[in-house]
């Protein structure tokens, strides 16, 4: 369960970022931080879904639900999408990085094009989001930064490294 944060003062409503959250376990983390309360900034990639997410999550729940969409590989939408945060004051007092991708290629054979389609969302733009939001995530008495890892990461491979997806 998802602990649920005071609002401060200095903003008229905190929020929860979360990455990813079209479906799957973002959606997921999305409805259970919606139902403790929590008001939300949903990010994911344009076309996935997202408004439906927010919608479900609406219905079902007495929070305010933000969406953001944008290809988190592209730098610059990282820094537009936290002058949005800034420049509408919206409070985070939390942030739930859950967005990721995989792939089932031998290592060795794996191409850099592919694998930078790997490290761009799951290691780069997680460290920018972190980054970007650190100093704002300190504003607040009570903030907290969940990274969500793939089970892959934690695998050990026999005979050769495969770059893989596991949920």
């Amino acid at each position: 369960m998802i602990q649920s944060f005071l609002n401060e003062g200095q903003y008229k409503k905190n929020y929860t970022i979360i990455t990813g959250a079209s479906h799957g376990l973002g959606k997921a983390l999305a409805s259970e931080s919606a139902a403790n309360g929590r008001h939300l900034i949903l990010l994911a990639l344009p076309g996935s879904g997202l408004e439906g997410t927010a919608k479900y999550i609406r219905e079902n729940n007495y929070t305010e639900v933000l969406t953001y969409e944008l290809d988190l590989t592209n730098e610059q939408a990282l820094y537009d999408f936290h002058n949005w945060i800034i420049t509408n004051k919206y409070g985070v007092d939390a942030l739930i990085n859950n967005a990721g991708t995989g792939g089932s290629i031998p290592y060795a054979e794996a191409l850099a094009d592919y694998l930078n389609n790997i490290i761009l969302p799951n290691i780069r733009a997680l460290t920018i989001v972190t980054r970007l939001f650190i100093s704002e995530l300190k504003k607040h008495d009570h903030s907290a930064i969940l990274n969500v890892s793939r089970m892959a990461a934690f695998r050990m491979f026999q005979r050769e490294l495969t770059v893989s997806h596991e949920i």
